[in-house]
């Protein structure tokens, strides 16, 4: 009889649902967040992130891990993105030509 004095409708057990909502979500998020941490995509992770919060909050682990299946899979298939660079080419700078890079 442990849970058998449990009243649904108190502020306690509504708290509780919230907290481990918020808990299930956070440790759901944290599986896209390191996978675009670590695949050098953050910001695809921090939206993997906040979008397990809320899934959490809909339907708990049964939508907040299809959600970062999701979120880590879409991190795993593209490339990583490429260094930034020099971008212009290796001309000198030309004080003349108002403002643009052009060969002497």
């Amino acid at each position: 009889m442990l849970f058998a004095a449990v009243d649904v409708n108190s502020q306690e057990y509504k708290n509780g649902v919230l907290l481990g909502s918020l808990i299930a979500g956070v440790i759901c998020g944290l599986w896209p967040l390191l996978a675009g941490l670590s695949k050098g995509r953050p910001i695809m992770g921090i939206i993997g992130f906040f979008a397990c919060i809320p899934s959490a909050f809909v339907l708990g682990c049964l939508l907040a891990l299809p959600v970062a299946f999701v979120f880590k899979t879409l991190i795993s298939v593209l490339p990583s993105p490429e260094p930034p660079g020099n971008q212009l080419d290796d001309a000198p700078f030309n004080p003349y030509a108002n403002g643009n890079r052009s060969a002497f």
